[in-house]
């Protein structure tokens, strides 16, 4: 009889203990709720579209890409035979072979190899680039370049840095 006594005030004890925390949980939650706070997630999940860009706006992209690829692989002639004969920077220094290799060098001592590339057009027509450049060095930046369709290749017309 004691036992039966004593295993039905435990299991009593148990319920009004879960019974407790479980309204205790429901009261919290919903009284750290704001009246607007229910909308505001449902908005924060709806999908956002991904920009769109032409095709004549991405056209130079390939270029771009196998040019920074080289710059990556730090095979700075490969990433030199993307530029344009009277490629510049974009203050209109020329860049020949030696000067651009300088500048490729430069970065990779200052800031390191580069660890990855972004990039979106900078224009519809797909003269203008944008990259964001991530170095291992934790170093982030943008640099800008200025395509030109030869042909049916595009090169590199000018660049403000690598």
């Amino acid at each position: 009889m004691k036992r039966s006594l004593f295993i039905a005030i435990l299991f009593t004890c148990l319920a009004l203990l879960l019974i407790a925390c479980n309204d205790q949980s429901q009261s919290t939650s919903s009284s750290k709720k704001s009246p607007g706070q229910e909308q505001q997630t449902n908005a924060i999940t709806s999908p956002v579209p991904a920009p769109t860009f032409s095709k004549s706006a991405v056209s130079s992209i390939p270029t771009a890409i196998t040019y920074y690829q080289a710059l990556k692989d730090r095979d700075y002639a490969k990433a030199y035979a993307y530029l344009d004969a009277n490629a510049t920077t974009t203050d209109g220094k020329k860049l020949t072979q030696e000067s651009f290799t300088q500048m490729a060098q430069n970065a990779f001592i200052q800031s390191g190899a580069i660890t990855g590339i972004t990039m979106v057009p900078g224009s519809s027509d797909g003269t203008q680039i944008v990259t964001t450049i991530d170095r291992n060095a934790n170093v982030h930046y943008h640099s800008h370049l200025t395509m030109k369709k030869e042909g049916s290749t595009w090169k590199i017309l000018s660049l403000d840095r690598i």
